[in-house]
Order: structure tokens, then C-alpha cells, then sequence
């Protein structure tokens, strides 16, 4: 996010906030080890399912306790893909590829896109991305957000890309045309150029209620969609805008797209749209290794999808339809998550504020100035507790953007889950610590030093 500050970032000069979020612990355990060694003070690190991501902040235009939705000036997503564009690293992916990987990833790819610009403010702007080559995950997938989300608009490079980076960078654009296979290509080698072409038996149930699958053409996971083929006003979508780099490129290079999109602000005519937090940026990351090879996908107990304002309601996009089942299927990460199915659970803080009398045993016990706030040469009201104990005391107090602690996790379940906070600066020593001064029960954290003594006196 936007923001200032001094170097190495931190405390009340950012006025903006980094949110990562992956559905694996495990992965975003190395997000933080990676950024502990460039410390970057407004990163929120959480794991949760992306078709459902969701915070909230608190202060002005908040609705009561549960806060008001917080939207993202920029947005990343890092979809989960075939990965057939990593073949040159990888090369034993080859043996595990199959078709049903880009079909049964299309209905999660476009989930997490739309929820994507559910997310983005006005003005923002998103990038989509995968590591596949095939275009029912990509271009595929632009499209028909596109066509759902009339607000978001494709980038041209020359708009989304630096002058110099584009100058040096060696791509294709994207495909306004391709021909998708069928879910048992391997033994029926059908491809269809047109919905109209796909036979009932293999369309997937919420576009085909009375057709029952057969039995060779596997999960409805990897049924056919509408949103899977070329739209008919390609052209008025732009998809040449998309970006495709090819393994043919360059020596080192490997498969890669990437589209870039921006969402236009609301017209006078249209309901105004939530405040949002300034300075804010999500970047949504891969889900497991299974899901990219065309594993189940997780759902969630809500999506973004919001209803007719008035008068009949029009049919459900298709778009809608599949971002629905998608959300609506009972979701592995709430289970990982150890979250209530209860969706009335109340909203909580992601990051709490250290009581007052921490602060000034911190001060005092390390010589970072007086009681007076003022006279603190670290911003020691930036600090949040990333990490509390039974009773909610914090364990772990971090450097971060003062917009940690305004923020809330949603009233409902899933919601994502609070890794790390900011940078790690003290960490309560334990009581069976006899021989540490009770005055302060707290010690350095490693991460942290470099900016503690840069803060000395």
C-alpha cells in the first residue's frame, strides 16, 4: 500500500497496509521468514479460502460493532492452475497433466476473480494471473468476469506496465478464440468451438438441471460451462489485452499470463459503493499443490454476489450461478481453520492494541523515552499483539501500520485466520523465567533489533 515513513518503514508514518493471504498455514509461514529478512512493517499475513475473503475496519462510516467492508486499491490474484507453464523446471509435471486440470480449475480460477473485484475500490486496480497456458483458465476466465463485473476494464500493457519494463519485456497477447475439449478427451478426442455444440450429458448441472452426467464423464467438477468459451462480442472485450509469456520467449523462461484490470469508478447514477481503507493492497495466493492439479476446490458460507436493486429479477448470469456453487459447497478450510459453522459469530479485532501500561514498562525498561508518548523516539502506539495467550494477552507485540488495529475479521464463518502482524519487536517472556526483571516480562525479538537500535537513544 501507499504510504510513508522512515527507513525501513514503520509506525504511524505508513498509512497503508499489505494484506497476503493463502489458503495453506504453511505457506504463509514462509511469507513471513521471507519478509522478516526486508522487514515490511504493514504486512498482515493470514490463510483462509480466497472465495471468501473478507475484512472489515472500524472508524468513520462503520456500522456498529461490525465495522464497514474494507476494499483494496490494488489486488492480486494468484489463481490455482494446471501449471502446465512450468514445464521446463518441472518437467515430471507432464506425466500428471491431463485435461480435467484446466476444467476442473475454471470454476475456482473465476470464484476467486470475482471475489477479487468484489474486493478492489473503484479506481483499483487488479492483476489475475497463473502459471498455465491453457485459455479455459485464462482468457477464459478474464472474460467472464468481465462480462459479470461491467465495471472492470482490461489494462493494455502499454497502460499497466512500466515504459522500461515494457521495452525489455518479450510476450504474445491474448487469444480472442479457442475450441474446449471434452471432459474425456483422452478417449471421446471431441473439442467444441460453441456452447451449442456441447452435448447435454457432459454440461455441468446448474447450466443443464434435467441432464443426467454420464457415468464416464467424471466429477461435475470437470463438466463443461458456458463461461469456458469465447464470448461472442470478443472483441468489444479486448482479451488481446492479456499478456501471455511463452517458454519460447527466452533460455530461462517459462509459461506465464497475466491480465491487468481496472475498475472504473461509479457512475452518479449508481448506488454509492463502501468507503475503503487508502493505501490498502490483497494479494490472494495459490491454493495446494492438489487443487492445481484439479483436486476438489474449497467453498465457503458466503459469496460476493449481490441481488437486483429493484423491479423483476434478471436470470442469473452464469458467471453468478458458478461463483455461488463454488461458495455455497461445505468448505475443508473451515474444518483446518478449527472455525464455528455457526454464521452469526461475532466479528473480533485481527490485531490488538497493548494496554497503556505495557507501553510504559517497554519505555522505561528499554530507555525508549518517558511516559509521555510524545517523548518516544519509536512509535510505540503503532505497537499490536500479533499473538495472545488463554486470557488475550498479547505475546507477541509487532511494529505495524496504525490500520492493524482498526481492522476486524467477519461476523461469519470461514474467515480467514490471523498468521502475523508487522514486524516482530517484543515477545513476553514466560513466568518460569525467574531470573528475567518482572518489571518488564519482555524480551527482543531477533526480526526486530536493527530497528530497536536504530530507535536507541
Amino acid at each position: 500500500g501507499e504510504g510513508g515513513g522512515g527507513e525501513g518503514g514503520g509506525g504511524e508514518g505508513w498509512c497503508g497496509l499489505l494484506v497476503s493471504n493463502d489458503l495453506e498455514r504453511v505457506r504463509q509461514e514462509r511469507t513471513l521468514r521471507r519478509a522478516q529478512c526486508g522487514p515490511c512493517v504493514p504486512l498482515l499475513a493470514t490463510y483462509g479460502d480466497a472465495t471468501a475473503f473478507e475484512m472489515r475496519t472500524l472508524g468513520e462510516g462503520a456500522a456498529g460493532d461490525g465495522g464497514r467492508p474494507l476494499l483494496f486499491d490494488r489486488v492480486l490474484c494468484d489463481v490455482p492452475c494446471g501449471g502446465d507453464g512450468t514445464l521446463r523446471k518441472s518437467p515430471a509435471k507432464l506425466s500428471r497433466w491431463s485435461v480435467a486440470a484446466g476444467l476442473g480449475a475454471h470454476a475456482l480460477q473465476l470464484a476467486i476473480l470475482l471475489r477479487g473485484a468484489a474486493l478492489l475500490r473503484p479506481g483499483g486496480r487488479l492483476v489475475y494471473s497463473t502459471c498455465a497456458l491453457d485459455p479455459l483458465q485464462d482468457e477464459a476466465v478474464v472474460s467472464a468476469a468481465l462480462q459479470q463485473e461491467p465495471a472492470l476494464a482490461l489494462l493494455d500493457p502499454a497502460e499497466a506496465l512500466p515504459p522500461e519494463t515494457l521495452a525489455s519485456l518479450r510476450y504474445s497477447r491474448g487469444l480472442s478464440s479457442w475450441a474446449v475439449p471434452h471432459p474425456d478427451f483422452e478417449t471421446e478426442r471431441a473439442m467444441y468451438r460453441s456452447w451449442e455444440e456441447v452435448p447435454p450429458a457432459v454440461r455441468a448441472p446448474s447450466t443443464a438441471p434435467s441432464a443426467a452426467p454420464a457415468a464416464s464423464s467424471g466429477p461435475p467438477r470437470s463438466l463443461l460451462r458456458p463461461t469456458m468459451f469465447p464470448p461472442d462480442e470478443a472483441g468489444s472485450l479486448a482479451l488481446g489485452r492479456c499478456i501471455r509469456l511463452l517458454p519460447t520467449h527466452a533460455a530461462e523462461c517459462g509459461g506465464f499470463f497475466v491480465a491487468v484490470l481496472a475498475k472504473r469508478a461509479a457512475a452518479a447514477s449508481e448506488p454509492p459503493t463502501a468507503p475503503h481503507g487508502e493505501g490498502c493492497a490483497a494479494a490472494s495466493r495459490r491454493v495446494p499443490e492438489s487443487l492445481s492439479r484439479g483436486g476438489a476446490a474449497p467453498g465457503a458460507a458466503s459469496g460476493a454476489a449481490s441481488g437486483a436493486a429493484s423491479g423483476a429479477a434478471p436470470a442469473e448470469p452464469e458467471g453468478r450461478v458458478l461463483e455461488r456453487a463454488v461458495l455455497e459447497r461445505a468448505s475443508p478450510a473451515a474444518e483446518a481453520l478449527g472455525e464455528e459453522a455457526d454464521p452469526a459469530c461475532a466479528a473480533r479485532p485481527c490485531c490488538r492494541r497493548p494496554g497503556e501500561a505495557a507501553l510504559t514498562e517497554l519505555s522505561a525498561f528499554f530507555g525508549l523515552g518517558g511516559a509521555d508518548a510524545a517523548a518516544r523516539p519509536l512509535p510505540l502506539s503503532a505497537l499490536v499483539g500479533s499473538a495472545e495467550d488463554g486470557n488475550g494477552e498479547p505475546l507477541l507485540l509487532s511494529l505495524g501500520s496504525s490500520r492493524l488495529s482498526q481492522l476486524l475479521l467477519p461476523a461469519r464463518s470461514p474467515r480467514p485466520a490471523v498468521l502475523g502482524a508487522g514486524l516482530p519487536l517484543f515477545a513476553r517472556v514466560p513466568p518460569s523465567c525467574g531470573w528475567w526483571p518482572a518489571a518488564a516480562p519482555w524480551r527482543v525479538c531477533q526480526e526486530g533489533a536493527a530497528r530497536l537500535a536504530a530507535a536507541a537513544p
